[in-house]
């Protein structure tokens, strides 16, 4: 092996020891938190903060959204999600309802009663770690004040 092939090797094999040691966390805060919502659990995310101050959010470190293809992939670290806007649900301008299914999960929340109307679905356009390169994207989620983002997907390669 060539120095280039070992350096990427060891790159690879740090990043799979970092997300081993980020999911087996995440696992243990799915186990010990009885309220944690019902899709954060089956899209292998736990709710984070996201908070939208003048249309932008600061992507927390190891974030991690769905892509189309159903596998994971993170948030450039350090990067910020901009042109956020509330798409529906709380704060939508004119106010749109969150679809009913968001609704229903909203309810299987254990420990915590909500409403679907606390809760809303945003868009914004973030940098996603995708095949060592860093490529923006437009991003969705949907959150809740108390509780934090959960949902979150790539949508579309922005251009």
């Amino acid at each position: 092996m060539c120095n280039s092939n070992v350096k990427q090797f060891f790159e690879r094999l740090n990043r799979n020891l970092e997300e081993q040691i980020q999911l087996t966390n995440e696992l243990k805060i799915l186990i010990e938190n009885n309220s944690i919502f019902t899709e954060a659990l089956t899209e292998g995310q736990i709710p984070i903060n996201l908070t939208i101050i003048n249309g932008i959010v600061k992507v927390p470190d190891n974030t991690i959204v769905k892509l189309p293809n159903r596998s994971s992939a993170y948030l450039t670290s350090g990067s910020e999600i901009t042109e956020v806007k509330i798409i529906s649900g709380k704060g939508s301008n004119p106010f749109k309802p969150l679809g009913t299914a968001v609704g229903l999960a909203s309810m299987k929340i254990k420990g915590i009663s909500t409403n679907p109307e606390d809760w809303y679905h945003a868009t914004g356009l973030c940098y996603v770690d995708i095949d060592r390169s860093s490529i923006k994207h437009r991003i969705t989620w949907k959150a809740h004040d108390d509780i934090g983002a959960v949902g979150r997907k790539v949508k579309v390669v922005a251009q």
